[in-house]
């Protein structure tokens, strides 16, 4: 799903993580989970690959304990 903020991309993924059981997944909760601060989109850009590993990590973890995980990759970005 792909669309600009505030279009509701994060509270559909939240409404089937809750409907179906399925652990969310966040990339901007994990970005801002780093604490560093986050001024302009480049800032933002560099902590991706770093929270992208991280919830593949646990994504993968949650898959083999047989969890259904939903992600949101929300950044307003379509490239994701």
């Amino acid at each position: 799903m792909v669309g600009p903020m505030g279009s509701g991309k994060t509270t559909f993924a939240l409404k089937i993580s809750n409907d179906t059981g399925a652990i969310f997944y966040s990339l901007d909760k994990t970005i801002k989970e780093f604490n560093l601060p986050i001024y302009s989109f480049k800032d933002y850009e560099s902590n991706v690959e770093k929270a992208l590993g991280l919830l593949r990590a646990k994504a993968i973890q949650s898959l083999n304990k047989g969890h259904s995980v939903v992600f949101d990759f929300g950044g307003g970005t379509a490239h994701w």
